[in-house]
Order: C-alpha cells, then structure tokens, then sequence
C-alpha cells in the first residue's frame, strides 16, 4: 500500500427511473441525496434498517435536515452490486460499492415492474 490511504466510499443508491418511450416523459428527478462520513458500524446500521423496512412493508422513508421523500419498493426489483476501482493523479485509488434497486412506474405513479416496459 506504500504508505498512502486509499479512500473507500460506501454509496447506496437507490435509482428510481421511468421508462424510455417515444411518449413525452416526466423529467428526471433526484428524490433523496445522501453523503456523509459514517464509521463501518454506522453504515451497517443504516443498511440494516433499509433491509428490515425493505423486508417488512417495502415503504423506505428517507429524510435529512433539508429533505424528505418515501417510495415504495414493489416486490421483484432489479438489483445490481458494482465494486469498482479508480486510480488518480495522486498515486492512490478510490474504491466504491455501489448498491442499486431499480423498478419502472407509470405516469399515474403506479408500479410497471423491474425492467417493464409497460406504461399503460
């Protein structure tokens, strides 16, 4: 390791995208945005109550100081795990895991399911 710290970032997101169709779309949106240094501790509690509020009702209720926002998981998401390594001018890497749910909803908000193209 040479001596040098290597920053390691544990980032959660939780991506809730709309269906691509040649019908005029809502915009993208950012619903919630979290980042701060946590301990590995503290970390594994946050993650451990997504998965208890996941398991349970599949309501997730994210909040800060500035916002607020609740979704609702459906039952059959696409999850997707990335680890990946970047290399910097500085002689050192930043290593991320990133952990993704994805689903599609309606136009009306309803759910069309992972990886469904349904819009109707």
């Amino acid at each position: 390791m040479n001596g040098r710290p290597r920053l390691v970032y544990v980032r959660w997101y939780l991506h809730h995208s709309l269906p691509r169709t040649p019908r005029p779309t809502m915009p993208d949106d950012t619903l919630y945005e979290f980042e701060r240094n946590l301990s590995r501790a503290d970390v594994a509690t946050y993650l451990r109550t997504i998965a208890d509020e996941l398991d349970d009702s599949g309501e997730l209720d994210f909040s800060s100081d500035e916002q607020s926002t609740t979704v609702r998981v459906p039952d059959h998401v696409e999850f997707e795990v990335e680890l990946e390594r970047e290399s910097n001018d500085r002689d050192s890497s930043e290593i991320s895991l990133e952990l993704e749910i994805e689903w599609y909803e309606t136009r009306d908000g309803s759910i069309a399911g992972p990886g469904s193209l349904d819009t109707e």
